[in-house]
């Protein structure tokens, strides 16, 4: 399954999309499991791409396991309202066997609670996974948890599996940039590395500006993200990087307001960058409120 579907998986994980729809929609394959995967990335592809409505849509309640759980996600990520619903269906499907050992369902299960920062459950469902993907996700969820040194841990086992593969290359950019210092330099040249092999992608792109603004090369940074803007001036990380960078280089402040209007309008309340300015800000104003009232 992992040969017929190299390809698409490789152009899914480097965010270049067009390839991976271009790849997927010329692919034949006669196994049903390999078919039913290929959609489940085709669909994936979807969602990466914020077209939320075209997976809900056309996912029916009687597909395969796996294109029901990138629909679960897609409805979650398109109202994260109804968190508390898409818990309680995971809740449910797992109580079936064959439905706890899906790659894909357990995936998605483990994306969703990470972005709810229930990171047990989210770890603990990545756990049962047993694909590269499924590696790369907790390697994720144990930075997202400050955990770099864990995180090296599940490198160092993906290493020994395929040093070469690309989510393993990702994987280490993401630990490298996490633990500063000099291995942001590391991070930097692989990177650039996968930029030379297999072209510039937005993730690409962005992974490189967050290694130039760490080292303190704004100048760079900023060209860097002007290119990914070129390519989609509506990506919301590149939005988000945009407005570091600018703050950094001190740009005018209608320049970082145009940006982040346009980052509330793409990305949603929902980007990390947002919900930790909101954060700071409601830390700030707290702090203010008990330095007055103890004047």
């Amino acid at each position: 399954m992992d040969e017929e579907l190299f390809e698409l998986k490789n152009y899914f994980y480097l965010g270049n999309f067009a390839a991976a729809v271009q790849e997927g929609t010329t692919l034949s394959v006669d196994d049903m499991d390999v078919k039913i995967d290929k959609d489940a990335y085709l669909f994936r592809v979807e969602v990466a791409k914020g077209n939320l409505d075209t997976v809900i849509s056309k996912v029916g309640d009687e597909a395969p396991l796996a294109l029901r759980a990138v629909k679960l996600y897609a409805t979650y990520l398109k109202d994260r309202s109804n968190s508390v619903v898409v818990i309680e269906t995971i809740k449910e499907l797992m109580q079936d066997a064959a439905h706890a050992s899906n790659s894909t369902f357990l995936l998605m299960s483990a994306m969703i609670y990470a972005q709810e920062k229930d990171f047990d459950n989210a770890l603990r469902l990545a756990n049962k996974g047993i694909t590269m993907e499924h590696k790369a996700l907790k390697v994720q969820i144990l930075i997202a948890m400050d955990r770099v040194d864990n995180a090296k841990v599940e490198l160092e086992i993906m290493r020994r599996e395929d040093e070469y593969a690309t989510l393993t290359q990702l994987c280490s950019c993401w630990v490298n940039l996490a633990s500063g210092g000099s291995a942001v330099q590391e991070a930097l040249y692989t990177y650039q590395e996968l930029l030379e092999r297999h072209g510039s992608t937005e993730p690409l792109l962005n992974g490189v500006a967050l290694c130039q603004i760490a080292l303190n090369k704004y100048d760079d940074a900023e060209r860097t993200l002007q290119e990914a803007l070129g390519k989609n001036p509506n990506h919301p990380d590149t939005l988000a990087n945009c407005i570091v960078c600018s703050m950094h280089k001190k740009k005018r402040q209608e320049l970082v307001d145009r940006y982040k209007a346009q980052l509330e309008t793409v990305g949603g309340e929902d980007h990390a960058w947002l919900n930790a300015e909101k954060q700071f800000r409601t830390m700030f104003d707290s702090a203010v409120a008990s330095a007055i009232a103890d004047v």
